[in-house]
């Protein structure tokens, strides 16, 4: 019998919707002990701190320095900001178009890079004004088959999606 991992069966809407209400409330950013950041005193993999970001947070990066960490929020179309001294947001999301997924800072700490596959964008933040520079760089297409979730029809009944086998 062939088994192919391309193939996969969806739960049903009203399971789905639960997941998401439960994912989206308990949608806050759980701090682990990392190096430089939180308490010292706190253990490997202990959570010493949530923090509430926006919703459906998919990325994190920290800067080189550890003093701050960036926070995807695809749902709300941004990125958080975090103090890691005090676990705190700094102002206000910064707006990045639409459904964020990676995020990832230069080894100097001076800019992110924010991925939006529902665009095929990468947006550039200057990490010292926390502001986008530019505008957003096209990459190509997004993956074959791949549409946001945010933007996906909800299917009525179980379906089965089908991807490439690479």
């Amino acid at each position: 019998m062939n088994h192919h991992r391309g193939f996969r069966t969806h739960p049903p809407a009203g399971k789905r919707v639960r997941r998401m209400l439960l994912g989206v409330t308990a949608t806050a950013l759980m701090v682990v002990g990392i190096a430089g950041a939180g308490a010292g005193a706190a253990a490997a993999d202990t959570v010493i701190d949530t923090i509430g970001v926006g919703a459906s947070p998919r990325g994190i990066a920290i800067t080189p320095d550890g003093t701050r960490a960036y926070v995807t929020n695809e749902v709300d179309d941004n990125v958080s900001v975090i103090d890691t001294a005090t676990n705190a947001i700094v102002d206000a999301p910064i707006p990045v178009g639409n459904g964020p997924i990676g995020v990832a800072i230069t080894p100097n700490g001076a800019r992110a890079y924010v991925t939006s596959p529902s665009d095929s964008t990468v947006l550039v933040i200057d990490t010292g004004t926390n502001t986008v520079i530019g505008a957003p760089i096209p990459v190509g297409g997004a993956r074959k088959g791949w549409r946001s979730p945010r933007t996906a029809p909800a299917p009525t009944s179980p379906t089965l999606a089908t991807t490439p086998c690479r």
